[in-house]
């Protein structure tokens, strides 16, 4: 599986990007603009998404500096099956 590089900054961008892309009414008529719009429900549904992991990830990190922990992994508790993730 390849994982993107994406950023948050990017997310943003995109989410811009189609806000932009929905405003434009001289392109945007009948087909087209039902495509957009289902096009644009998609990307909200997967924004969301990549922003509540990424609050999870942050309120992890935050945990991990006040307990002390050696990374937000040991709070999150991934790894693989059982195992803890070393770093």
């Amino acid at each position: 599986m390849k994982l993107s590089k994406a950023t948050l900054k990017d997310l943003n961008l995109t989410l811009f990007e189609q806000l932009e892309r929905l405003n434009d009414t001289e392109e945007l008529e009948g087909e087209k603009l039902d495509r957009e719009i289902k096009r644009a429900k998609a990307i909200t549904q997967i924004s969301t998404t990549i922003i509540k992991n990424a609050s999870v990830i942050l309120e992890a990190k935050r945990m991990a500096y006040y307990m002390g922990a050696s990374s937000e992994d040991e709070i999150l508790q991934l790894g693989y099956g059982n195992e803890k993730v070393d770093k």
